[in-house]
């Protein structure tokens, strides 16, 4: 049985883009599909620069790869359940951020949304 579980939450981005104005702060979108062992998540940059993507987990930065500026990528990263980590964007051009702390399990589809003026 598949159960979808959506919601947005808001994070504040490190001192890096402390400026940043709230219709600016990158989105996180949630559902709960996919493979038991492995969770998703998609990172949509609508911003013009590229960024490295990372996962903090455990005490260690982990990294997913690259998303170019207006693409969209989709990674799978292994966790065990309940797993907390933080994304880290780090853009190519300079400056980045790192989210808040993220409870994900193994199974569920997260989304990123970078908006342009990160």
């Amino acid at each position: 049985m598949k159960a979808t579980i959506l919601m947005s939450l808001m994070f504040l981005a490190l001192p890096a883009c402390a400026g940043l104005p709230q219709s600016g702060e990158p989105a996180v979108d949630w559902d709960r599909t996919g493979d038991p062992s492995t969770f998703t998540l998609e990172v949509e940059n609508q911003n013009f620069n590229g960024a490295r993507i990372y996962i903090h987990q455990d005490g260690r930065r982990h990294r997913l790869g690259l998303v170019n500026g207006n693409r969209t990528e989709e990674f799978e990263v292994t966790a065990p359940g309940g797993s907390e980590i933080r994304v880290e964007v780090d853009f190519i051009a300079g400056g980045g951020f790192t989210t808040g702390p993220l409870v994900v399990w193994p199974g569920e589809s997260v989304r990123l949304r970078i908006p342009s003026r990160a």
